[in-house]
């Protein structure tokens, strides 16, 4: 019994320094968090308003509707390209099904 009571001084101890630990790494991530926030929200209240900002908006709009077009496209062509590539894997696996199985001397 003397075990467990010369143990408890240090289990508090260590169950607060894992969660000061815990503590600082939310508060690092909260805080670059927040300063990306605050960049993007800069960079929206630097956009002009009025005619000039709704066609910076309309060009804004149509480069992303680009990107993501663009996009899309890559990801079909990769997905055709898998599907390839997984119609050939399943063409070898099922010859190699389909192969007699011989011994060394090359006899069934």
């Amino acid at each position: 019994s003397s075990g467990i009571n010369a143990e408890w001084p240090l289990r508090p101890g260590l169950m607060m320094a894992v969660l000061l630990s815990l503590n600082l790494i939310l508060m690092y991530r909260l805080s670059s968090i927040t300063s990306t926030c605050k960049s993007q929200l800069d960079f929206l209240n630097s956009m002009p308003v009025g005619e000039d900002g709704s066609t910076e908006w309309k060009r804004i709009l149509l480069q992303q509707q680009q990107l993501h077009v663009q996009e899309v496209k890559r990801w079909k062509e990769t997905l055709s390209w898998i599907n390839k590539l997984v119609g050939e894997v399943h063409m070898s696996l099922e010859k190699l099904e389909n192969t007699p199985i011989t011994d060394v001397k090359g006899e069934l």
